[in-house]
């Protein structure tokens, strides 16, 4: 994978993943 691999960057990831992941369920039931 990356080799700059900081908790900081992992958190942002995963901030994002559930931004588009809970935007695409509202998309869905809407």
């Amino acid at each position: 994978l990356m080799k700059n691999f900081s908790p900081r960057s992992i958190e942002a990831s995963t901030k994002y993943f559930l931004t588009q992941a809970t935007a695409s369920m509202l998309l869905m039931l809407g």
